[in-house]
């Protein structure tokens, strides 16, 4: 097989998204028709990447957009799971099969390439029927997608993420590993590769302003006295307000592959939204923060949170089936369009020792 091949289906699966464009893949090429994906942890550790569940959601979308390129080259793809059972190997193999059936145009590759997240806040218009068949179509076995369409459901969402926003904004270390990714400036994010560029934030001019003065985790305590953490966690349960729809994802159990596959699934809506020009953003906080809540407890929380914690967890226990796993939620919408994808890496970046003298190595990436 063209090695060339091989190059494209790495080309395509760096341009998935990552929590806080983190990244946090490796790449080795097997033979002539198989790439290895490895998840790296400590590339991806995180407050809300509680055992590593983000990252294999961020993997699914990789094999995502590999099973895309595959498509438009021609192949049928197979993934094998290589780890073992205790759940300290997190690497997959993908595999190029001759012939496939499936066929998608090259305004999906483009739509793959350009999809980015959009934080601004959306028209909060009805998405048409028509749409929501295009945008949801091609389902993955083990997922379960539910549209949440109605202005009153939206708004029960939209507390939920207010309530996951109250808890995030008055957390130490949340506060400190946000900081620590988000990039204040183009050549900074450049110098990086990897973070938030704060013009990516949705919040416009004021955005650098703002997160300059709550930056010193100190100030930011001192300013919650006066209602900042209520202002923050209010804008983001007005910006789910304002969209056309939410698209919840669960599966029926927390396992690996489900959590991979509902990754799948996300990427594959994501792309097809970008596609029929539609905007997403991923508002999957309260999830996370309620999951880890409910299997360790306040350990990893303050007293003073417990409260938002339980009510949180209650309006989630209403809004979820009872033997549904959350995996993300994300809001789905028309606004202006972001100009430009996140910054990325360098392509060599991505690639283990092993492989790295293969020709034409080059990879991306960007976030949720």
């Amino acid at each position: 097989m063209d090695r060339n091949i091989l190059n494209k289906l790495a080309h395509a699966a760096v341009k998935a998204p990552s929590g806080d464009n983190c990244q946090p893949w490796r790449f080795k090429f097997q033979g002539d028709d198989s790439l290895l994906i490895e998840i790296v942890p400590k590339e991806a550790k995180s407050f809300f990447d509680y055992r590593l569940r983000g990252s294999l959601l961020s993997l699914g979308a990789v094999v995502e957009n590999i099973r895309t390129q595959a498509w438009i080259e021609g192949f049928d793809l197979d993934v094998d799971y290589c780890w073992s059972s205790d759940d300290i190997e997190h690497t997959i193999r993908v595999q190029l099969l001759p012939g496939t059936r499936t066929r998608v145009s090259l305004a999906r590759i483009h739509a793959m390439n350009n999809r980015t997240v959009n934080r601004r806040p959306y028209l909060p218009l009805r998405v048409s029927d028509r749409d929501i068949d295009l945008v949801l179509a091609e389902p993955v076995e083990g997922v379960n997608t539910t549209l949440i369409r109605s202005r009153r459901d939206i708004f029960k969402w939209a507390r939920v993420v207010q309530l996951a926003d109250t808890i995030r904004y008055s957390h130490p270390v949340i506060h400190e590993e946000l900081f620590d990714k988000l990039r204040f400036s183009e050549e900074e994010a450049r110098n990086f590769g990897t973070g938030l560029e704060i013009d990516r934030l949705g919040a416009g001019p004021i955005a650098k302003p703002l997160m300059s003065l709550i930056k010193p985790w100190s100030r930011m305590e001192r300013l919650s006295r006066f209602g900042m953490v209520r202002i923050l966690a209010g804008q983001s349960g007005f910006t789910t307000v304002a969209s056309g729809a939410l698209v919840l994802l669960t599966i029926g159990s927390d396992d690996r592959e489900l959590w991979i596959k509902a990754g799948e699934r996300m990427q594959r809506i994501w792309i097809l939204a970008q596609e029929h020009g539609y905007c997403t953003q991923p508002v999957t906080v309260g999830l996370y923060l309620d999951q880890r809540f409910q299997r360790d407890g306040m350990q990893a929380f303050f007293p003073q949170q417990e409260s938002a914690l339980l009510a949180l967890h209650q309006k989630l226990e209403q809004l979820l089936a009872v033997d549904q796993t959350g995996t993300i939620l994300f809001r789905l919408g028309k606004t202006w369009r972001m100009k430009d994808t996140a910054v990325r890496q360098a392509p060599e970046h991505f690639f283990s020792e092993a492989s790295i003298n293969e020709p034409e190595k080059t990879a991306r990436g960007e976030t949720i």
